[in-house]
Formats: C-alpha cells, structure tokens, sequence
C-alpha cells in the first residue's frame, strides 16, 4: 500500500522543517565554536539573519572549493573578518559536487547566523572523434579520439567501435 500524496508531502514537509531546525542548531553551534560571539556593551546588535547573502556556485576541480561570500545590508556591503562584522565557515564537502552550505556568523555589533547553500556542480568531460574516410576494402574503418575534462590520472578510457560497410556513421 502506497501513501496518500498529501500525507507523503505532509511528510516531506516535516522532514525539510526538522532539516532545517537542525541546520540551525549547527549554525548556532559553529559560531559558538569558532568564537565568534563576543561580550562587549555596544549600541544595539543588528541581525545578520536579514541581511542578503550571496554566495556563487562552483564547478568540481578536484581542489576544494570555497568561494567568496558577500553580505549586504541594504545597499551596504559588509566587511568580513574577526575585528568587523562577521565571520564565515563552510559546511558539508567542499570539494565534490553537490551541496554545500555557507554560514555567516554575525559577531561584535552584529549577531545572528544565516546558512545559506550553493552548489558544486559535476565537472564536464567532452568526448571528440575526428572525421575519417577510406576506400572500401572489407577491413574496418576506425579513428581514435580525444577525452577533455578528466581531471587528474585516475580514469582510463578505450575507444571502440567500427564501421565495416559503405556509409556513414555518427
């Protein structure tokens, strides 16, 4: 018996909330950690958790992968850093693809967290054979290629196939 769509929606939906309370709670802890919150009488902190966050995606490289984030309030860019207004750390696996999460913790006049995901998308391999031609003489026609976009020697590759009657091939 399957589930009714609405109660596994209803059940997608609790499990991206407790998600996210957890992420949260990561968050929080991370800033902790990392010392980031700071004990000091300053004019009333501002939340960073409102604040917009820009992060952009990267493509695999083999190398890790952690780009610059930018955060702004309003049309003010903030200024990351221990002695400014927030600090920045890197959830998950920065190197492979798939997702990746930045959060910013605020510290000093500025408080709060915000995690914010960008991705690290799957790296492109370009496979090219070059055009070939021979008279017709029973044996097979057969060209070799080239492989662009592996990164690093751990993949091998063979190039097969022929063409053994008049025509064409794609």
């Amino acid at each position: 018996m399957q589930p009714s769509t609405d109660a596994h929606t209803a059940e997608q939906g609790s499990a991206n909330r407790r998600r996210t309370r957890l992420l949260a709670v990561v968050a929080a802890i991370v800033c902790v950690v990392i010392g980031v919150v700071a004990w000091q009488v300053l004019a009333a902190p501002v939340d960073v958790s409102d604040y917009t966050v820009e992060v952009e995606d990267a493509t695999y490289t083999g190398d890790e992968l952690q780009p610059t984030v930018q955060v702004y309030a309003g049309n003010k860019q903030l200024v990351q850093g221990e002695d400014k207004g927030y600090n920045v750390t890197y959830a998950g696996d920065t190197t492979n693809a798939g997702r990746v999460w930045v959060v910013v913790c605020g510290h000093g006049n500025y408080e709060g967290f915000q995690a914010v995901p960008y991705r690290i998308a799957k790296a492109t391999i370009t496979v090219e054979t070059p055009s070939a031609t021979k008279r017709y003489d029973g044996t097979p026609l057969r060209a070799q290629g080239t492989v662009d976009g592996i990164l690093g020697n751990d993949a091998t590759y063979q190039f097969t196939g022929s063409q053994t009657v008049p025509g064409n091939s794609r």
